[in-house]
């Protein structure tokens, strides 16, 4: 039962990837998984169903693979546990180069996310609460250091989202830009690193402001 459930989430997340929720039919994966109707009733209830697990599990995977858990309870100062956080998203980022770090995304990640954007089916939405908002608060709650005891769950989800975005996307767009990067992609790094601490400590002092606080 479990081998059958989870040959029909890989050839779901194959051809939902590459048709789209609205262009793919049930006949199409049960064809090719090889299994009978009946199966995807059984274990999903519809075709909606089975497009929320994958679903789910796409996003399970990706945070678990790119958001860090670091232990910054023997970090020195606020900003050296920033950097910590800062350093680990973007070791953990793609970069489509010769001088690789982290192990790259499964490919029917950002393929499937982006059909969902094009062609939204309202389920990436249901699960943006219980599978995107936690990770980013988890992320926020390391930062913590820096934000101080009056970030709210909002601000920490703001800020997670924030620095994933800032830390993920340079390393890759010097990948896909320089074919040798070498120092090139150290430097940028370095500056990814100085730039992002320095928004998460502007932030810092807009949380701050709000609660009419000064930052020490």
């Amino acid at each position: 039962m479990q081998r059958t459930r989870s040959l029909i989430l890989e050839t779901a997340a194959d051809i939902f990837a590459s048709e789209g929720f609205r262009r793919t039919t049930v006949r199409d994966i049960v064809d090719q998984a090889g299994v009978n109707l009946a199966a995807i009733n059984y274990h999903f209830g519809s075709k909606e169903g089975l497009y929320r697990e994958v679903m789910r599990n796409v996003l399970q995977n990706f945070h678990a693979e790119k958001i860090p858990v670091i232990d910054l309870s023997c970090a020195d100062a606020p900003d050296e546990a920033v950097r910590t956080v800062i350093r680990s998203l973007m070791a953990k980022a793609e970069v489509q180069a010769p001088l690789a770090i982290g192990p790259p995304l499964p490919f029917e990640v950002p393929r499937l996310i982006l059909q969902e954007f094009m062609s939204p089916s309202g389920v990436l939405d249901d699960l943006i609460d219980c599978e995107v908002k936690p990770h980013m608060a988890r992320l926020g709650d390391m930062l913590v250091p820096l934000l101080g005891p009056k970030a709210t769950v909002v601000d920490k989800i703001m800020v997670g989202f924030w620095l994933v975005s800032q830390c993920s996307a340079p390393p890759r767009a010097m990948g896909l830009l320089v074919s040798e990067p070498g120092g090139a992609l150290a430097d940028l790094m370095a500056m990814t690193e100085e730039l992002a601490l320095a928004g998460v400590k502007r932030l810092a002092e807009m949380i701050a402001e709000r609660n009419g606080a000064a930052v020490a």
